[in-house]
Order: structure tokens, then sequence, then C-alpha cells
């Protein structure tokens, strides 16, 4: 599941592809401006119509196992690819990297794009000074019109299917609330990496071989037990 421009997803595909297994990268809309927490709250549930759309897809082509399908999220995507796995029995392994819970929480506190200027920080800004609310009642907002929040859907997530992947210093999706979904989620197979949210491009090599070691492992379960 994609961000806005799916070089990460692109990094990853072409190492899936190139040890043979299908790949597909699925676009999503890009952020807008902070909107009121309805809109925030449909923009999460979109994403996830929009993902179960492609399973429908995948289903109907002959040349995809579609009884062996994983997902990988990252960031953003990473919250889709959680609550996707939560809802939809389709998805049998998740790699769900750089994700937490608490989607108000993290709205409220995120640090992405402070260092530019740019980023939710400033559509955050944007949106208090436009409302003229403080952070704490922007956050209360968000509680109460959120309800596609990972944190609610994890106790439905098996956690023998996830590989959860969370950064100690990661200040964009806080650290502390991947620990919490985490255990909402039943202590899934974790990596922790000693880096900040971006800095965490210094592992990619070990993370590919990562996620698909997980998924080889994982989806081959599930054909052995069909045998």
């Amino acid at each position: 599941l994609g961000g806005e421009d799916y070089r990460l997803e692109r990094y990853f595909a072409r190492y899936f592809i190139e040890h043979g297994r299908a790949t597909l990268i699925v676009h999503r809309e890009k952020e807008h401006l902070i909107a009121d927490e309805q809109e925030i709250d449909l923009m999460f549930k979109q994403s996830v119509l929009d993902a179960r759309a492609v399973l429908d897809w995948i289903e109907v082509r002959p040349e995809f196992a579609n009884d062996r399908i994983g997902v990988l999220g990252i960031s953003m995507g990473g919250i889709t690819a959680a609550l996707l796995t939560a809802i939809d029995p389709r998805i049998r392994a998740a790699a769900l990297g750089l994700v937490g819970g608490d989607i108000p929480y993290i709205l409220r506190h995120t640090k992405d794009g402070s260092l530019r200027g740019g980023g939710i920080t400033k559509r955050r800004q944007e949106y208090l000074q436009r409302k003229g609310i403080t952070p704490s009642e922007f956050e209360q907002r968000l509680r109460s019109g959120i309800v596609w929040d990972p944190f609610l859907f994890a106790p439905h997530i098996d956690p023998e299917k996830v590989l959860l992947i969370l950064a100690v210093c990661d200040r964009v999706v806080p650290f502390k609330k991947g620990l919490e979904l985490r255990r909402a989620m039943g202590r899934p197979e974790t990596k922790i990496l000693m880096s900040g949210h971006y800095t965490a491009m210094a592992y990619l090599p070990h993370l590919r071989r990562s996620v698909f070691r997980f998924f080889e492992k994982k989806l081959s379960e599930i054909g052995n037990i069909q045998q």
C-alpha cells in the first residue's frame, strides 16, 4: 500500500518480482488539508475500501494465487494495511512498518514535515488557526469522530500473520503508539529499529530481505495446510 511518490514501495516490489512473486502497488489519494474529524475518518475508510476492491480484482485473475495474499504497508500505508488485515480474511500475512494506533494522538503530536515547514505539521497548524482551537481541542474532536483506527481494530487481527516494524526514535508515528498497537494486537513478531521515521531508510536492505522471508514462511504454511 503506497505513499505519495511510491519510491519505497517500488524498492520492495522490484525485489519481490525478482524473486518470482507477483506484486502490486496500490495507489491512494494524495493527502489534502486536514479537515474535520468525519472527513479524516472517511479518508481511512475509503483507503480500506479501495484496497478491498483490489483484492476483489485479484480473486478473478487466474495468474494470481488468490489464497496466498500478503500486504506490506509503511507509515500511512501501514495504517491502512492494519485496518485491511483486521477486516478482510483474504490477507494471510501482513508486514506493517512504522505504524501505530490512536489516530487522534498521532495527528496531534506527529512531527511530519516539521523540519521543512510542511507536511501534516503545517496542515495541522493551518487547521488550528482556521478553526480557532487548541491542539487539545483538536485531539478531542478527532476522538469524537474517528472510528477507523488501527487501535480499535487490533483485537480482530491474528498476531500470527503479522510482522511489525517500529523505530525507537520515530516522531512521525510516535514509537509508544506503535508499542501500544503491538500489545493490542497480541504481541506479533516485531523488529525494532534504532532510528527515526525517515532514518529507517538505512535498514532498507535488511528489511527487504526480512519482509520477503516473512511472507515466504507465512504463505507457504498456508499451502502446506491446504495440501
